[in-house]
């Protein structure tokens, strides 16, 4: 499929920044800022934890820049938005703080984890709003009580599986893909009983 205009002007403007070309690089960083800015600033509800995510992207996006493997657009942003998700929980990591706001995940019949936020709650009646609020409240506490590093392979391994590969989401968090695997599954066990004495999920 032939790619489209703007794909082709992102894809030479970051071939540019690759060869040095600081015009190039500025014009890029301009580009993608407010996306960023945006992004973070709804992963997170919290202006200054956005600015602070987003100057840690900006520096992983100079440090693979010479070897970043174009593809298109599309794929261009899954990145930058996996790298986005990385850098907020490193820096709660850091604040020893988890806010709300993150993406929720619950356990479906058969453990799985699976998100509990609809993209569209328009046509629920306010009993069912509030009763989808207090689940997303308990489901967060349960998020909340994972350690760190279960919590952050969970959460990245829901948001972008359909994106990226286990040895990617991996390699983006300094492990190798098995230990990267028992956290992901050392993280569903926890939040299977977790919800179930929230009430969530049925014990086994």
């Amino acid at each position: 499929m032939t790619p489209n205009p703007s794909d082709r002007r992102l894809e030479q403007l970051i071939k540019n920044a690759q060869q040095g070309d600081k015009d190039a690089w500025n014009r890029l960083a301009a580009q993608i800022l407010p996306w960023l800015q945006n992004t973070a600033e709804r992963m997170t509800q919290d202006h200054q934890l956005a600015k602070d995510a987003v100057g840690e992207v900006l520096k992983e996006v100079v440090k693979a820049l010479p070897v970043f493997q174009w593809v298109d657009e599309p794929r261009w942003k899954a990145w930058l938005r996996m790298t986005l998700h990385h850098k907020v929980l490193w820096l709660l990591r850091k604040q020893r703080r988890f806010p709300g706001p993150l993406p929720v995940y619950g356990s479906s019949d058969d453990g799985t984890v699976v998100s509990l936020e609809p993209a569209d709650t328009r046509s629920l009646t306010p009993e069912q709003e509030a009763e989808r609020k207090e689940v997303i409240e308990q489901v967060r506490r349960c998020v909340d009580r994972l350690p760190p590093v279960q919590r952050e392979a969970i959460l990245s391994y829901q948001q972008f599986k359909g994106e990226y590969s286990a040895d990617e989401l991996a390699r983006q968090q300094g492990i190798n893909s098995h230990t990267f695997w028992s956290r992901v599954e050392a993280a569903r066990r926890s939040l299977k009983e977790c919800l179930a004495r929230e009430g969530l999920a049925p014990r086994n």
